[in-house]
């Protein structure tokens, strides 16, 4: 089966839809089977536009990395898996820890499927609200709370870069960019510059994220953040 059309007919959109990699308004059935929002079977892979693999990454410390995300893995599993030695594998990373700071990195593609699907005639204020309720929604369905929970207590202790607090990430990059737009389109006010608004959306973030873990997903993230949010953004525009 092919799916063909011109460029913005929406062909990739239906891949991500039928993947789960976006929300949409109607629903998907794949097999006679309605599918939740967000889900996909499990003997389906899906591949859309570019490889979903860290570049900066070679292809043993790629399947490293995938491995550790599957709950109840260790260290020998993800060496065994891969093929190769502890020394290589330590080469790469002092231990899981390291290997569980690259999952913040796999947060920036979901930034990068984002980037091409999000209306450019959005606000700032609404491209902000769009992109936390996506990622939030991805991170409650998708990345097991417990893992998320040793990031967070891992980056306290580290003594490896902070990956949460990376700047040359696309996170900061783009969302800095947002916000440089809000200024100066004059949705945000100008009492601050666009990297203070920046750490304290970041600040929101990962303060929710730890609250989520912390109390072991007793409430819905994205629930909770699409009603906490507005009011931080209303900061922006009204100053601080």
């Amino acid at each position: 089966v092919g799916i063909r059309g011109i460029n913005g007919s929406g062909k990739t959109m239906v891949l991500r839809a039928i993947a789960g990699l976006i929300r949409v308004d109607g629903s998907v059935e794949i097999g006679g089977k309605k599918m939740e929002p967000g889900e996909c079977p499990k003997d389906i892979g899906v591949l859309v536009e570019m490889p979903g693999f860290l570049p900066e990454f070679t292809g043993k410390k790629n399947l490293q990395l995938l491995g550790m995300l599957q709950e109840g893995v260790t260290e020998e599993d993800i060496i065994n898996a891969a093929k190769t030695s502890k020394g290589t594998f330590y080469h790469y990373f002092k231990g899981k820890e390291a290997l569980l700071n690259s999952l913040s990195y796999l947060f920036d593609q979901k930034y990068e499927d984002l980037a091409a699907v999000i209306d450019p005639n959005l606000s700032s204020y609404d491209k902000l609200l769009f992109l936390n309720h996506e990622l939030f929604y991805m991170i409650e369905t998708s990345v097991d709370i417990h893992l998320l929970a040793y990031l967070y207590s891992s980056q306290l202790i580290t003594k490896d870069k902070k990956s949460l607090s990376d700047k040359k990430r696309i996170y900061f990059k783009w969302l800095t960019e947002i916000m440089e737009e809000g200024l100066a389109k004059g949705e945000f006010k100008s009492t601050s510059t666009a990297a203070e608004l920046m750490d304290i959306y970041a600040m929101y973030e990962r303060a929710l994220l730890y609250d989520w873990a912390l109390f072991k997903g007793k409430f819905s993230l994205t629930e909770r953040s699409d009603k906490l949010l507005p009011h931080v953004l209303d900061t922006f525009v009204e100053g601080i």
